[in-house]
């Protein structure tokens, strides 16, 4: 009898099969699988028969039995019935609801597995129907996508990996990965196929927000460059452009979630690097529970053009080996993993620079071969992750430097005079210091950030510092040496800076106090300070005057924020003991420091008495970890080095140039300046960069190019300057007036040091400041930004 009615369905003999189903829905040893089966499909023939209402009964009792369980094979049949006969007789309410409630389930279950992908394309597209008439293609549309997680699921059967995107299986994960590099898996995620697209394809390389209508098609009806045009031929073909990147992106995020978006390891690894706060937390160059080692040191130098290294990392954990990678572009093609052992077996290396290995028994010893090979002078980097299951991840940076003999001896003499004034400084490395601590001072909302900067980024050490022959003789900074070069830069600029604050290093006599009176001619206001908590003052007179004219004394007054003092006489220490005390105010030719409860107990200190110590003042290293971290960051070096060989277009206009919005005081060469500031985001055009003498207006058309930039909401500018005084100026002249004339998108708020006295800031400047008490408060204004 099935198969009597499977024939009359198949030759649409409606009624004829419906009589079939009715007797074989009566026999009394039919399971409860059976039942649903021949009940929908009696539904089916019920549909086409016309008999929408008793499709929409047999439908209800069938979800109602399944008990709020989802029934993957025959949940989406009876719902795809129900809301096909509901649409027949114009119930859109209630069928709307169901796909509503389906779509809820499909997204809250995570056991229907790959069903979910196709579904949930399939009934997110519902919401964006604008027509009855879209209803038929989409159902059509949903039926196709039943019957697509109907196949997957026998493929889930078998034991194979399968890519759902090609129709592809694997035999391992490791042949997986290398099937989503391909181009063909790439095109096939990264394509809009698996609806009826009624209109042409959108251009490609466009955001969905950069595409236009097409002025000559919407004003004459026709357009000269036909099917070529990359603008949109009318309102039904513009909103589908932009439904067609919408489903692109929604099928990248599902590839993305399936683990098949076809990106290698190491494009995970560094895209995860890139996108954390925390750079320690994704990679980090000594992890506790790896007991690494390496043959030779990580940076070497030599002076043959044809050069081979390697190194031979030896690795004894408890953890199995996930992943070894080489994670730098540049200089790829010299390096490859070359040997890989696990325990005593030797491992196949398919991919020279990323090794995946399938799964290990309990090992506790690895040993793996880094080469190195080159035919031409230079410097070449690489860094190699060793990846054992949990983040952070073991990272080593290896850098060889193939220098001729006529170079190698001023790149040594350099690397000697630098290397020679970092022996001197105290350092955790050669003393015990004492870190100052204190419940009377606040040490910020960022104190942990800094802190994890600080770790990532360390004072670099005579045995570990890195001065490569790239960074001393190559003049040009290019996309791939820029990273590279900053990060050794930035290490020799904070050496010399270090070195110059040196020069006001002392041995003195600390007086003690309880409190002190700043003098009227000192930097700061004349106030009082009072100790507490068992913390004293030192007042310290230097041997020079500090002075924003000197190199040194300008770094004092603006970048030390402590000092370590070393006691005299030198106590018989196999390590010398050093403590960490603040720096509270600065005077002409004094200082004044505050030290911690804990420095005062140690060394017995008392008021009014002195404490002859050895000084050495701190440079506060956090700009310089900030840059750093900034520069690791960047992810498109075209941001620094454009292409400067296109010619940027501005989208100039007269009705742009001449509006009557623009401030009529505005110059040709002005209203320019502010047509290209104001020129849209999705316009892609270099920075623009306004040059000019003093007097020239260049504050007044920046001013004028803000207020346009204010009449949308939702752009956010942030304007930075040289000094205090010309943020303010901006406030005082323009914005705070703008925003009295009633325009409220020109209020600002004015970031001030947090330690910056109130008083000192104009009244005005003061309206849009945080202001706690006598301090500019950086908590609220962090809240408030993320808001």
């Amino acid at each position: 009898m099935e198969v009597q009615a499977a024939n009359h369905v198949k030759n649409r003999e409606w009624a004829q099969a419906l009589e079939i189903y009715n007797k074989l829905l009566q026999k009394q040893e039919n399971g409860e699988e059976q039942l649903v089966s021949y009940c929908l499909d009696r539904s089916e023939c019920l549909y086409h028969l016309g008999h929408h209402e008793r499709v929409i009964t047999d439908c209800k009792h069938i979800l109602k039995s399944f008990s709020g369980k989802y029934n993957s094979t025959n949940e989406p049949r009876t719902r795809i019935q129900l809301i096909r006969s509901l649409f027949a007789i114009n119930r859109l309410a209630e069928a709307e609801m169901v796909i509503k409630d389906w779509l809820m389930m499909v997204k809250q279950l995570n056991e229907i597995g790959d069903e979910r992908i196709s579904l949930e394309n399939a009934l997110e597209r519902f919401f964006t129907l604008n027509s009855k008439e879209s209803l038929e293609p989409w159902l059509s549309n949903l039926h196709k996508s039943f019957a697509k997680s109907q196949s997957l699921k026998k493929v889930e059967k078998s034991p194979a990996i399968f890519c759902i995107y090609c129709n592809l299986s694997f035999k391992d994960r490791a042949e997986l990965t290398a099937h989503c590099l391909t181009q063909e898996h790439e095109t096939m995620i990264m394509s809009d196929e698996g609806h009826d697209w009624y209109w042409r394809a959108p251009p490609r390389g466009f955001k969905s927000d950069a595409y236009t209508l097409c002025e000559n098609w919407r004003e004459l009806g026709t357009c000269r460059f036909g099917l070529q045009c990359v603008e949109a031929h009318g309102e039904g073909e513009l909103y589908e452009w932009k439904e067609r990147f919408q489903y692109r992106e929604m099928k990248m995020l599902r590839a993305k979630e399936k683990q098949l978006y076809g990106k290698s390891y190491t494009e995970n690894l560094l895209e995860k690097w890139v996108q954390t706060p925390n750079s320690n937390s994704v990679m980090s160059e000594k992890i506790d529970t790896v007991e690494d080692a390496c043959s030779c040191p990580l940076s070497a130098t030599v002076s043959s053009k044809n050069s081979n290294y390697s190194w031979k990392f030896t690795m004894k954990t408890n953890k199995p080996l996930k992943a070894v990678a080489l994670l730098q572009d540049t200089h790829r093609n010299h390096f490859n993993l070359s040997q890989i052992v696990v325990g005593n077996v030797e491992q196949d290396i398919k991919n020279n620079q990323e090794f995946l290995p399938n799964e290990q028994g309990a090992v506790t010893e690895y040993h793996i071969v880094v080469a190195f090979q080159t035919t031409i002078f230079g410097t070449f980097r690489q860094s190699v992750v060793f990846d054992f299951g949990s983040e952070p991840v073991l990272v080593k940076h290896l850098c060889v430097d193939v220098v001729p003999d006529s170079d190698l001896e001023k790149i040594n003499e350099i690397r000697k005079e630098i290397t020679l004034c970092m022996s001197e400084r105290w350092t955790k490395t050669n003393s015990e210091i004492v870190p100052f601590f204190s419940t009377l001072v606040s040490t910020g909302t960022n104190h942990q950030w800094e802190k994890n900067l600080l770790t990532t980024y360390p004072y670099p050490q005579i045995e570990n510092f890195v001065l490569s022959n790239a960074t001393v003789s190559e003049k040009k900074l290019t996309r791939n040496n820029y990273r590279e070069r900053m990060h050794e830069l930035l290490y020799v600029e904070e050496i010399a800076r270090t070195n110059l604050i040196s020069q006001y290093n002392l041995t003195t006599r600390l007086q003690i106090a309880h409190s002190y009176l700043l003098s009227p001619n000192s930097m700061a206001a004349s106030t009082a300070k009072y100790s507490g908590n068992g913390e004293l003052f030192a007042s310290v007179c230097l041997g020079k005057e500090l002075s924003e004219d000197t190199a040194e004394g300008r770094l004092i007054l603006m970048y030390c924020n402590s000092v370590y003092l070393l006691p005299n006489p030198l106590e018989n220490r196999s390590v010398r003991k050093v403590y960490e005390a603040i720096i509270e105010d600065k005077g002409k030719d004094m200082i004044y420091l505050r030290l911690s409860a804990d420095t005062v107990k140690e060394l017995n200190l008392t008021t009014d008495t002195d404490l002859e110590v050895q000084i050495q003042f701190q440079l506060n290293r956090v700009p310089y970890c900030e840059w750093h971290y900034t520069i690791d960051k960047i992810r498109n070096y075209k941001l620094i080095f454009p292409e400067i060989y296109v010619e940027p277009n501005i989208p100039w206009s007269p009705s742009r140039q001449w509006s009557s919005s623009l401030d009529s005081r505005l110059n040709l060469k002005q209203k320019e300046a502010v047509v290209a500031i104001t020129t849209p985001i999705h316009v892609k055009i270099p920075p623009i960069l306004v040059i000019g003498p003093f007097g020239t207006g260049k504050t007044f058309t920046l001013a004028q190019a803000v207020k346009e930039l204010i009449k949308d909401e939702s752009n956010k500018i942030l304007l930075c300057t040289h000094s205090n005084s010309a943020a303010d100026l901006y406030i005082k002249d323009y914005l705070d007036v703008w925003v009295e004339s009633g325009i409220e998108n020109a209020r600002p708020m004015r970031i001030y040091y947090q330690k910056r006295w109130v008083a000192t800031v104009s009244p005005v400047v003061q309206k849009v400041c945080f202001i706690n008490l006598f301090h500019f408060n950086l908590q609220d204004f962090n809240a408030e930004i993320h808001l």
